[in-house]
């Protein structure tokens, strides 16, 4: 198979969970934050973060950095 011809379906994003650090990338912006709940907006999906001491570490036009407890993660 060769794996040059394959593409991407639609991918708007790219999440990439490590430890107590999340970073997503692509085009998606923040809906709403505070400490405990963060939704952001990638095309018509919502991602939706629960935790504790969520933090936005860096926020640039196509990657967001987010580190605290993370209890759950829910797609929209």
């Amino acid at each position: 198979m060769d794996f040059n011809k394959i593409s991407p379906i639609n991918l708007k994003y790219k999440l990439i969970y490590q430890g107590d650090v999340l970073t997503l990338k692509g085009d998606c912006y923040v809906a709403s934050y505070d400490e405990n709940t963060l939704i952001i907006k990638c095309g018509k999906k919502n991602i939706c973060l629960a935790g504790k001491g969520l933090v936005i570490d860096s926020m640039n036009t196509d990657e967001l950095i987010i580190s605290g407890s993370f209890n759950s993660i829910s797609f929209e």
